[in-house]
């Protein structure tokens, strides 16, 4: 009997400790549902809005910085090469490419001598009356010539190409300058003249007219001339072609002696016919820049 009461207060007890268990269980389960229910109501009460705004602390260099404009920024790079593009070309359009010039087939053989003050204040002075004075030349044009072609028009050029005048037939008027040459030193008119030719060749090119300078005499004496004009205008190149005749062939066939040659301009159609021609009496005497571009201006 008593046994039984023993084994009764153990199942009791057991029983009595497992109630405590679950009710402890129970109540832990309740308190973690209770906390789950609160966050749910605290995310419920905010704003249904995506875009929520996350406030930052910045610093003060921060804030210094604007908000950039990608799509104003593009257009103003855009923008800035187009500007670019249009200055390359421009300066590409202003500053075509130069040839190199050929080297002369003739090599002077006494270098020229370095200009006095003097020299060079003549020649400055003559080159401005030749390319701007209106005043007529000393004696009338040549009539003898006119209407005329040239008795033969092929020549060699400083740098060896063959200039034929029946090239620019159809094409161009012509302005052939025959200088007085090399007769012992360097004409300063001749040098005057050419300058002069030289900074008015845009004129002549405006009216379609090929300017074509001789110097008559030995072929070491057309370098020797050019490199002359250079010691008076550091860089200089004709930009036309400088023709020679050697054997003074083009020289006596039209009667253009003198101690080497008379100055002579000559004016030629696009037919290739003589319309303008000045056979100048002395080393002075010669047509100025404004003068043949008025008989050039009567053919047009």
């Amino acid at each position: 009997m008593r046994f039984f009461v023993i084994i009764a207060s153990l199942l009791l007890s057991c029983t009595a400790k497992n109630d405590y268990k679950n009710v402890e269980y129970i109540q832990k389960e309740q308190n973690q549902k209770q906390v789950i229910s609160d966050n749910t109501q605290n995310l419920s009460s905010i704003p249904e809005n995506k875009d929520i705004k996350i406030e930052t602390q910045k610093t003060e260099a921060q804030n210094d910085y604007p908000v950039t404009d990608w799509k104003e920024a593009k257009e103003n790079v855009s923008a800035q090469k187009t500007i670019i593009e249009e200055k390359k070309e421009i300066s590409i359009q202003k500053q075509p490419e130069k040839s190199p010039s050929k080297p002369m087939i003739f090599q002077p053989i006494h270098p020229p001598k370095e200009w006095s003050e003097n020299q060079k204040a003549y020649i400055a002075k003559s080159t401005e009356r030749f390319a701007k004075s209106t005043t007529s030349p000393q004696n009338k044009p040549d009539q003898a010539l006119l209407g005329k072609k040239l008795s033969f028009g092929r020549f060699l050029r400083a740098d060896g190409e063959l200039v034929d005048i029946k090239d620019y037939e159809g094409k161009k008027n012509i302005l052939l300058v025959i200088l007085r040459g090399f007769a012992g030193s360097i004409c300063l008119v001749c040098s005057s003249q050419t300058l002069a030719l030289s900074q008015t060749a845009e004129s002549f090119r405006a009216k379609n007219t090929e300017i074509l300078l001789m110097y008559p005499g030995k072929g070491e004496s057309v370098p020797e001339f050019l490199e002359a004009l250079n010691k008076f205008q550091p860089g200089y190149e004709p930009p036309f072609s400088v023709l020679m005749d050697v054997d003074l062939e083009f020289i006596n066939t039209m009667n253009l002696q003198a101690s080497l040659a008379r100055p002579t301009s000559i004016i030629l159609d696009k037919n290739g016919i003589i319309r303008y021609a000045y056979i100048g009496q002395n080393p002075t005497d010669r047509p100025n820049v404004p003068i043949l571009l008025q008989e050039i201006e009567k053919i047009q």
